[in-house]
């Protein structure tokens, strides 16, 4: 059974050093007495004005209308992102996901199990984000590859912005950033 997440962030809240849980790159805090994990990033990220910001400059890059509607993130492993990218049951092609949008939920999906640098691990927000202000501006594709571009190159300018790039932090060069954004029909 897992733990009341409002209960338990606040007694771990007493139990965890803020300043490390703020500046650790992927920190994550594991329950003993459960099957569950909480990113203390996403939560202080959730709740405070960082969120916003990476919307806004997210809306201005990609050149989609800014939203004030954010959407929640949540961690999730990496079974249960791939059942929900392939549909059905997990498959093992899908370890490697590292987040998904869910526009149903409005939600971003970020695995618990990926750990990143802070610009790649921000840089993931900012192309899930893309995908959230696609679906709030009612963006309509030919196919879901379709819509990656846009995100792709939004995530692209935010590592460039910091020092990086998707070759450099995802192995993702532009052979392959095209690839991954071509209809298969």
């Amino acid at each position: 059974m897992k733990p009341d997440i409002t209960r338990e962030f606040t007694s771990m809240l007493n139990r965890v050093n803020l300043c490390a849980a703020i500046f650790a790159p992927m920190l994550m805090v594991h329950f003993q007495e459960a099957d569950c994990c909480i990113d203390l990033r996403a939560v202080v990220l959730q709740q405070s004005s960082e969120l916003q910001k990476i919307a806004e400059w997210t809306a201005v890059q990609s050149g989609l209308r800014a939203t004030t509607s954010l959407p929640r993130l949540e961690l999730r492993s990496p079974a249960e992102l791939a059942a929900i990218r392939y549909g059905g049951s997990p498959v093992q092609m899908g370890a490697d996901i590292i987040a998904l949008y869910d526009p149903a939920s409005r939600t971003i999906l970020l695995s618990k199990n990926w750990q990143g640098t802070k610009t790649a691990a921000f840089s993931v927000i900012v192309h899930e984000m893309v995908h959230h202000l696609q679906q709030e501006n009612g963006k309509r594709y030919g196919c879901v590859q379709e819509q990656e571009e846009q995100a792709f190159a939004a995530q692209d300018a935010w590592l460039a912005e910091n020092g990086s790039s998707l070759e450099k932090e995802f192995g993702i060069d532009p052979f392959t950033r095209l690839v991954a954004s071509l209809c298969p029909y």
